[in-house]
């Protein structure tokens, strides 16, 4: 299973929603699932040495390349480049060897290879030029895409909201969406929300005939975290935060309508019931 996950705008705990996705996946299917973030920020999940170029490279080997995730021995990390990667890798190699198309050909090897020992995949898509070049080059024009589902994460501001129209410019892009976007909601408190917001984000759209459900969620005080060592995933706080437990029996649900065995409706009633629960407002503090 490849499932890409891309953002329409950057923040809103898009990275720890794709490693949440891995987990309730790796959970799902009993398969060990790797998360491969492809942004070149060095904000969150920095691996020091850790980096696919320097594997591409030959620097190190592919077990140096990935860390597990202490937390979900079967989910594994790894990103593209980190700060610690750029030292040993010139800084302009790099940049060539990603527009050249060196880079692309690798990446897609190694996604090929790992979907052919079983591997759960989760991509991370940055939303900025490079992400879309190695989603473009990597992803569609090596037919990967024909493969994957596409899970697109928004927060609540209506300019991001409207921005998965623009994925239907593709319309190979667009016959791939996961049926399901997901919109966090910063402050985690419904009541500032715009009413034409949740109109929005309550109603089944479908760019270019692509099944499109939109879900409001607010997810943020349950994904918040310093560094990822510190990270308690959903299914830990479930145990003890009701909230947390509703958040991972949705991702659940999320994950098995991706791999086809969840209706869109059922998923859509879910969402509505969470939105509608007056206490919702104080379970996220």
């Amino acid at each position: 299973m490849l499932v890409l996950v891309t953002p329409t705008c950057r923040g809103s705990g898009s990275k720890v929603l794709a490693l949440e996705l891995a987990i309730h996946l790796n959970i799902e299917t009993k398969r060990p699932v790797i998360l491969i973030d492809l942004s070149t920020d060095f904000t969150s999940f920095d691996m020091e040495t850790n980096c696919l170029t320097a594997y591409f490279n030959n620097i190190i080997h592919t077990a140096q390349a990935t860390r597990r995730f202490e937390k979900a021995p079967d989910v594994l990390i790894t990103k593209i480049i980190t700060e610690e990667c750029m030292k040993i890798i010139d800084e302009r190699k790099f940049i060539k060897n990603i527009f050249g198309g060196g880079l692309s050909a690798q990446l897609a090897e190694f996604v090929n290879y790992l979907l052919h020992k079983d591997f759960g995949v989760i991509v991370y898509v940055p939303p900025d030029m490079i992400g879309e070049y190695l989603l473009e080059r990597a992803f569609v024009d090596t037919g990967l895409v024909n493969r994957a589902k596409i899970v697109i994460t928004s927060n609540e501001k209506k300019s991001c909201i409207d921005r998965p129209r623009m994925i239907s410019s593709n319309d190979l892009l667009s016959r791939r969406v996961a049926s399901i976007i997901i919109n966090k909601i910063p402050m985690g408190v419904l009541d500032g929300v715009r009413e034409d917001v949740k109109v929005r984000l309550l109603k089944k759209t479908a760019p270019k005939g692509s099944p499109l459900l939109i879900g409001l969620i607010p997810l943020t005080m349950q994904l918040y975290y310093r560094d990822l060592n510190s990270y308690l995933p959903l299914l830990m706080k479930a145990e003890y935060n009701e909230h947390a437990k509703s958040i991972s029996k949705l991702l659940t649900m999320v994950v098995r309508n991706i791999l086809g065995v969840e209706k869109e409706s059922k998923i859509l009633t879910v969402v509505r019931g969470m939105i509608s629960e007056q206490r919702l407002g104080s379970l996220v503090h």
